[in-house]
């Protein structure tokens, strides 16, 4: 298998997965072209598999393992505030890994890394076809906007005059 079908390989994935088409990107911290002559490719929601990482990969340390070794490794994660949820782990772009005071459990914490890769599926899938997701505050000012359309302004008037204002 030479280059040609290499690019062509990466080109196709690249399109699919809405990533930089440039395979050597320093930026992706993945080999690609090792992925290929060893016939890898990505699973249903878009992630490589873990042995074709570089070092500087944000997601090599996830749970205090090597993804690429699957040796623990050691140092002393420092806790964080994020939203309701305590804890972070350094990789996965700061998921919690420990929630109200206690430790995730390994079926949790895999449920929760399912949910973000998801996530960030239809991320891409939205970008790929020219629209992002809404955010929640989007979607609450929204509703918002069609509920006031609704009231007749009269109705408000008449209601602020009777409450004395």
């Amino acid at each position: 298998m030479g280059e040609k079908e290499f690019q062509s390989w990466y080109a196709g994935h690249a399109k699919q997965l809405g990533i930089d088409p440039n395979p050597d990107d320093p930026r992706h911290f993945y080999d690609y072209r090792a992925a290929f002559r060893a016939g890898s490719k990505p699973d249903k929601i878009g992630h490589w598999p873990s042995q074709f990482k570089r070092e500087g990969h944000p997601n090599m340390i996830v749970g205090g393992v090597n993804t690429k070794t699957g040796k623990p490794v050691g140092g002393r994660k420092v806790p964080r505030k994020i939203g309701s949820l305590t804890g972070r782990r350094a990789t996965l772009g700061g998921i919690a890994k420990v929630r109200a005071g206690r430790k995730l459990t390994d079926a949790e914490e895999s449920a929760r890394v399912d949910a973000l890769m998801n996530k960030a599926a239809a991320e891409r899938q939205a970008q790929r076809q020219g629209s992002a997701p809404k955010t929640p505050q989007q979607i609450r000012s929204e509703k918002a906007a069609a509920l006031r359309k609704k009231v007749e302004p009269s109705f408000i008037t008449k209601l602020i005059k009777a409450l004395g204002g």
